[in-house]
């Protein structure tokens, strides 16, 4: 269940059976087949991506939040990862001021991304090369 390099994301030819769970896998569902034990998984059971991809969130989240920590004062307090009741997702950093309240949903892009959303006015910028 590692998602090892072996592993590959593909819609059966044939029917089988979930090396994990057991469940009947029909012809045509998408699955993982596993080329070294020439088995099959469900595409639930694909944990190794998903843990890879939440890692790499996970680093930018946290760089972020360092990056806003250093702009915190007595008009700008932040809180980060909040979590939201009744619910498994997240607010990802909060930051509250006389103004009123911001949720900042944190994302990593590729080094050269940048975009600016000019009906709100969002921007989304690479937090290595650009100052907060």
């Amino acid at each position: 269940m590692d998602g090892g390099a072996d592993d590959k994301r593909m819609r059966l030819r044939y029917a089988g059976a979930c090396r994990v769970c057991g469940a009947e896998l029909p012809a045509k569902v998408e699955a993982i087949y596993e080329r070294t034990t020439k088995t099959v998984r469900c595409v639930s059971h694909d944990v190794g991506l998903a843990v890879a991809a939440w890692a790499v969130g996970a680093v930018g989240e946290e760089r972020l939040g360092r990056a806003l920590d250093r702009l915190s004062s007595d008009t700008l307090r932040l809180l980060h990862d909040r979590r939201i009741p009744r619910s498994t997702a997240n607010i990802d950093h909060l930051a509250v001021t006389s103004g009123g309240g911001y949720v900042i949903d944190a994302k990593k892009y590729p080094p050269s991304y940048r975009q600016r959303d000019r009906l709100n006015q969002r921007a989304c910028v690479d937090t290595e090369s650009e100052a907060l």
